[in-house]
């Protein structure tokens, strides 16, 4: 979900179809099956595409519309609910990677909507600003609901100043689930990466 420019999907096609060696049924199954791509900005939309071509197809299952149900934006293609579920549902997705938007309270929708498509045990990784889960976790929000049908493995703290919205920087972390209800007794790592030793230069 999310895909933009399929940057992610490209990967997962390279590595899907590397462990496939040279079986061409197992490698068009990959490209017509097993790899699923929402996006609802018509420029990244196309520009996925073209990249997913020439790293030789995969497109079969990218989708021009939110990820998210019950979207009502009337800007949105292909709007049917029950239709899209039920699809994604039919091609049991096991993992998932979403670099959402970050205004309003885009990421927690994202995580919830997620987690409702994968498979049980299913993996879910996702980045999304540090405080997310803490910010909805008061009168029963939807960290509550979600913890309900997924275990928090890990919480990894990026770099200061790796993203921003709207010209501000943004205090991000890598959030990583399993579709499996999360107990009190269940352990989660917390790790701060304080530094990759990268410099992040802004779009100009």
């Amino acid at each position: 979900t999310c895909m933009g420019t399929g940057g992610f999907l490209m990967e997962a096609l390279e590595v899907l179809t590397n462990y496939a060696g040279d079986d061409e049924d197992k490698i068009s199954d990959i490209c017509n099956k097993q790899l699923i791509g929402f996006e609802n900005d018509s420029t990244l939309f196309a520009l996925a595409c073209s990249n997913m071509f020439l790293h030789g197809d995969g497109r079969s299952n990218l989708l021009f519309r939110s990820s998210l149900l019950r979207d009502d934006r009337e800007s949105l293609a292909n709007n049917n609910d029950e239709i899209l579920f039920n699809y994604i549902k039919e091609q049991k997705p096991r993992k998932c990677i979403i670099n959402p938007p970050y205004e309003q309270d885009n990421p927690i929708k994202f995580v919830k909507q997620a987690l409702e498509y994968i498979e049980p045990y299913g993996k879910l990784i996702i980045i999304m600003p540090t405080p997310t889960l803490t910010k909805h976790q008061k009168n029963g929000g939807m960290t509550h609901d979600i913890l309900k049908i997924a275990k928090l493995d890990f919480v990894i703290k990026m770099p200061y100043n790796l993203f921003s919205e709207q010209g501000r920087s943004v205090n991000t972390s890598i959030f990583g689930f399993t579709k499996t209800p999360h107990h009190k007794s269940d352990n989660t790592l917390f790790y701060n990466l304080e530094t990759d030793e990268f410099v992040s230069i802004q779009h100009k």
